[in-house]
């Protein structure tokens, strides 16, 4: 990053944002702008129309240009969020406007804004879907409204993955296919690990989790699977691996076994760093799916997760052991996976 000092003025600093080649200059840039700018509607993402002129001309100056992005000054930190936000790209059924009372008074606000600030009553099981877009929304757009309140930096805590959600995902999945494709493909642009990490577009989702991809996997291929039948090699990196049990072996039987056995091999290895075959995390899911992946690789890094947490898993080996042994005598190379760690166990002893 240059030296020089920031210019002053607003018309300067947006003229850096939009030009500066160095992205920590053009960002320390839109700070400045943002300081000068305050204050803004409390932090939280609201209406474009709240904003004063030149804070719109900051937004528009921050959607004109990649790999700048803020958090937590009103205005959304991906840059497809916030494009769609100042409308520059089609809107979403999030984006739809509803009458409500927020705090005794009444306003007319966009789903999103309401979802957000929606009251535990409102929210099914305090977390999930609420009454209004579950009334106002077909299923079709409930799931794409779902996903696009996981994916997008809208500040929206908890899982939508409750009652109303799944209903619409197992009676009409299908439906939503139109939307699903292409935001299937957004994803394996955000999340390919094989892409730059600067990649255009890819900036404003650091925060999200393991299990807001599972989230994200489940609404974006399961209506693919449920029209066309199969699910193409390109989406194999968006897939679930935690959620619904149902839906997650849905979406994985419709890859080939070979497909199948190295999604969750990687998933057992990888979701939690150097310690997959110590951590206890993944070992549920793991063995609820050893039957689509028999492999004996996927066998043994389940038989390590379970020999390295013994005591965690004690009370339920009542559970545990009669499920390997089911899918061990069906699968041969399920026995040889669990027994390579059985053999290690008793030489272990013996020393």
């Amino acid at each position: 990053m240059t030296d020089a000092p920031l210019p002053d003025d607003l018309d300067a600093l947006l003229d850096v944002i939009a030009r500066e080649p160095d992205l920590d200059r053009a960002y320390a840039a839109a700070k400045a702008a943002t300081a000068r700018l305050a204050p803004w509607p409390d932090g939280q993402l609201k209406d474009y129309d709240d904003l004063s002129a030149d804070q719109r001309r900051l937004a528009r100056a921050l959607a004109d240009r990649d790999g700048v992005k803020l958090w937590g000054c009103g205005v959304p930190a991906s840059r497809r969020l916030l494009r769609r936000w100042i409308g520059d790209e089609p809107a979403s059924p999030l984006d739809r406007r509803f009458d409500a009372t927020v705090d005794g008074e009444r306003v007319r606000w966009p789903l999103w804004r309401l979802w957000t600030r929606a009251d535990e009553d409102e929210l099914e099981r305090n977390q999930g879907v609420p009454r209004v877009a579950a009334e106002a929304l077909t299923p079709a757009e409930l799931i794409e409204a779902a996903a696009e309140i996981v994916l997008e930096p809208y500040d929206f805590v908890g899982s939508p993955l409750e009652d109303r959600l799944m209903e619409a995902l197992d009676a009409h999945a299908a439906e939503a296919i139109a939307w699903a494709e292409p935001f299937a493909d957004l994803l394996v642009t955000i999340r390919s690990p094989d892409a730059p990490v600067s990649r255009p577009g890819a900036e404003g989702y650091e925060g999200l989790g393991i299990y807001d991809w599972d989230t994200l996997g489940v609404l974006a291929l399961l209506p693919i699977v449920r029209a066309r039948g199969a699910l193409d090699p390109r989406w194999d990196v968006i897939a679930p691996f935690t959620g619904p049990t149902g839906f997650v072996r849905e979406v994985l039987l419709a890859m080939s076994p070979e497909r199948r056995e190295a999604f969750v091999y990687r998933r057992l290895t990888t979701d939690w760093g150097p310690s997959g075959e110590r951590a206890l995390n993944g070992f549920e899911t793991g063995l609820s799916l050893l039957d689509l992946a028999p492999s004996e690789r996927v066998a043994r890094v389940l038989a390590r997760k379970l020999s390295n947490n013994r005591s965690h898993f004690k009370r339920r080996m009542d559970r545990i052991q009669p499920r390997l042994d089911a899918v061990a005598a069906e699968h041969p190379a399920v026995a040889a996976g669990l027994d390579l760690r059985r053999r290690a166990a008793k030489t272990t002893r013996g020393a």
